[in-house]
C-alpha cells in the first residue's frame, strides 16, 4: 500500500444517551462543545475546519487529536500524543508479560488476553456485556440494546 490516505474525522460527541450537543464554538486549536452547563473541549492540531464539516482530507502528516475536559490544553500536543502512546504501549508490553503462555499461538493468545482484560470490570470481577452501550443492531433499525451489565 502507498500513496496518501483520503481521512474523514467524525467527532459527534453526545450526552444523555445520544444527544448531540447544542453549542460548539471554536478556537485556536479547539473546538468546545456545550450543553447546559456541560463543556467539554476536543484539541487538534488537524484542520478545525475538517473537523467541523466532516470534510476528507488528504493525510500528509500525522494528526493529533485529545478530548476531554474544558481546559486549556498545556504542553505540546505531538509530545504528549507519543507520550500518552508509549505509556500506553509499556503498560500492555509490562502486563502482557505478566502472562504464562507457551510459544506456540503466542500473538493471538495475547491478543485474546488483552480483550479479557479489556472486558473485566476491576471492582467486581465482571465481564461487561459489551465495550459500548446501545449500539443499534443494524444502521437505522432503531433496535438498540443497552449493554451496561456485567455477565456473572
Amino acid at each position: 500500500v502507498a500513496g496518501l490516505p483520503r481521512i474523514t474525522i467524525r467527532f459527534r460527541p453526545a450526552h444523555h444517551y445520544g444527544r448531540p450537543f447544542a453549542n460548539h464554538s471554536t478556537g485556536s486549536n479547539h473546538i468546545r462543545y456545550l450543553h447546559e452547563g456541560l463543556v467539554i473541549r476536543l484539541t487538534s492540531d488537524a484542520s478545525l475546519s475538517y473537523i467541523e464539516r466532516e470534510a476528507p482530507f488528504v493525510l500528509t502528516h500525522p494528526v493529533h487529536l485529545v478530548f476531554g475536559v474544558d481546559e486549556p490544553f498545556q504542553g505540546d500536543l505531538e509530545t504528549t500524543c507519543r507520550e500518552f502512546c508509549d505509556r500506553t504501549i509499556d503498560y500492555w508490553l509490562d502486563w502482557s508479560r505478566g502472562l504464562s503462555i507457551s510459544y506456540d499461538w503466542q500473538d493471538e493468545i495475547i491478543r485474546a488476553a488483552i480483550t479479557l482484560k479489556l472486558s473485566n470490570f476491576e471492582e467486581t470481577g465482571g465481564i461487561i456485556a459489551a465495550h459500548t452501550t446501545s449500539i443499534p443492531e443494524a444502521p437505522g433499525s432503531g433496535r438498540n440494546w443497552d449493554y451496561r451489565y456485567c455477565w456473572l
